[in-house]
């Protein structure tokens, strides 16, 4: 491996979780995010009372650029240990 594979690690990471996250972000504006967390609870026989808060605008960003920080940082740790290791 070269020494970039750490820093493509922690955008191939970071990409990823930005997009799991933008995916949720599109499911709570059009309110299917409720109905979603109900039926994963139910298949795995869990009951509990759950609510989804509405997402304004500003925290839909930032809970964007959280992920996608903390992805990178992720990604580059463990690219990182793993040029080390082998």
């Amino acid at each position: 491996m070269t020494q970039t594979f750490p820093h493509r690690l922690g955008r191939t990471l970071s990409l990823f979780a930005g997009l799991v996250h933008l995916v949720w972000i599109f499911f709570i504006w059009l309110g299917w995010a409720s109905p979603l967390l109900g039926f994963i609870y139910r298949m795995h026989s869990i009951q509990m009372e759950v609510g989804v808060l509405a997402m304004p605008l500003s925290r839909a960003i930032g809970l964007l650029v959280l992920t996608l920080v903390i992805g990178y940082a992720i990604g580059l740790l463990l690219g990182t240990i793993w040029e080390k290791v082998k």
